[in-house]
């Protein structure tokens, strides 16, 4: 996208630049106390070394004498095709680590192995029974009689990529953090400030509390995308976590942070022992998108007659600006795209995402404005005398019951200013 506010985008760069982030981190690995080596998986330590981080949870029981049959099956991990996956050294450091019971961070960027981790933590616990069974306790999401882990993270459709890569025993505990809380609209009466008079208005709050907390036999909370979970959104899941069970943050510092607040992730990172990933997997780069998307953070600049080479039919497609073009132009340009695949079925808000790199001028806020009320239009095409709403939350649009606080609403196509 062509620079539209460039104080802004500046300031985005500066705070996603590579090289600082590098040496950022080269500082945190030097600063960092080693965290304790665990023998083999699920075996974990008899004490806690002098000096490490973040003791093992109490309810923890680490088993030492389980049978060969049960260590081999623990060490081995399949993709979901099938093929068995050998861990590198640091992968293995980190499932080792999480396998033992202890809260810690691992960092990658795309295509390093962090959902193998992921795999292989949770098999490992579930193998050596430390996992446990869960007993939902009323929770409208959680299924009873599977393994005490959840797997959550902000959006749906990271949920959905989750959900496709691990076990059928998990898959009903991938859910959103949202629906971990059980977020549901609550009725509050709010005093306007302006006229001193006082109206109803809905707000989503977490039903999952302190008075109310999540299931205690939860043994482990893994958090993917941690990048993207703001402090409030964490310290919700804490509050509601009084059991006090074992957190597992896997994220990538390249990627986006929380729509609102600052992100958990970096915080973590200073607290907890951290296992950074760097090696990028071969499959991973035949993917034309993480291909680019490493040639991006590598900082080497991209010609125009090699940036029309990267195209990959039905895989990815690129539309580079033809020159430089203003805020305005730019939005109508999107939304005129946008619209267009909306109608002809080749873009999917339910289920596909875009992404960009602003809020304001021509930013989400604009976009989603146009989008949404495109989508008015359609729907009232087809329910005719049908008073229509499009929700837009911060999952997207068509939400019901939304999991998150509603932002903006559109009634038949006209953009109404508050919620309604």
């Amino acid at each position: 996208f062509p620079s539209h506010d460039t104080a802004h985008q500046h300031h985005v760069m500066s705070k996603l630049d590579p090289t600082r982030l590098n040496a950022l981190l080269q500082k945190l690995r030097e600063s960092r106390v080693p965290h304790p080596t665990v023998p083999s998986i699920p075996t974990a330590p008899t004490g806690t070394p002098t000096g490490t981080p973040a003791p093992i949870h109490e309810a923890v029981t680490v088993t030492t004498n389980i049978t060969q049959d049960r260590q081999t099956e623990a060490n081995q991990i399949y993709d979901r095709y099938g093929n068995l996956i050998t861990l590198n050294s640091k992968q293995l450091e980190f499932v080792q680590l999480a396998a033992a019971g202890r809260d810690c961070v691992l960092i990658g960027a795309a295509g390093t192995g962090k959902t193998t981790c992921q795999k292989a933590v949770t098999q490992a616990l579930i193998t050596s029974g430390h996992a446990g069974t869960l007993a939902s306790g009323g929770h409208k999401h959680l299924v009873s009689g599977t393994p005490g882990i959840v797997i959550c993270a902000y959006t749906r459709r990271a949920v959905a990529n989750i959900r496709r890569n691990v076990s059928t025993e998990l898959q009903g505990n991938c859910i959103t953090i949202h629906k971990l809380l059980e977020y549901a609209p609550v009725e509050v009466f709010i005093t306007d400030p302006e006229t001193g008079k006082e109206k109803r208005s809905m707000r989503f709050e977490p039903q999952r509390n302190a008075k109310n907390p999540l299931p205690s036999n939860i043994h482990t909370i893994i958090i993917e995308e941690a990048s993207m979970v703001s402090l409030q959104l964490f310290n919700e899941i804490v509050e509601a976590s009084p059991h006090n069970p074992q957190i597992v943050f896997l994220g990538d510092i390249q990627q986006l942070p929380p729509v609102f607040g600052s992100a958990i992730l970096g915080y973590k990172m200073l607290e907890l022992p951290v296992v950074e990933l760097v090696e990028v997997h071969r499959q991973a780069l035949d993917s034309p998108i993480l291909s680019l998307a490493h040639r991006v953070l590598s900082g080497k600049p991209i010609p125009s007659a090699e940036l029309l080479s990267l195209n990959v039919p039905g895989k990815l497609k690129l539309h580079p600006w033809k020159k430089r073009i203003s805020s305005e132009a730019a939005t109508i340009t999107l939304a005129k795209f946008f619209i267009q695949q909306l109608d002809t079925n080749q873009y999917n808000p339910e289920t596909d995402g875009i992404l960009i790199p602003f809020n304001k001028s021509c930013g989400t806020d604009e976009l989603n404005k146009h989008i949404a009320t495109r989508i008015a239009q359609k729907m009232a095409a087809r329910n005719p005398g049908v008073e229509v709403q499009v929700l837009e939350c911060t999952h997207g649009f068509h939400c019901k019951a939304p999991p998150a606080p509603v932002k903006k609403v559109w009634v038949g196509g006209e953009y109404i200013p508050e919620t309604v």
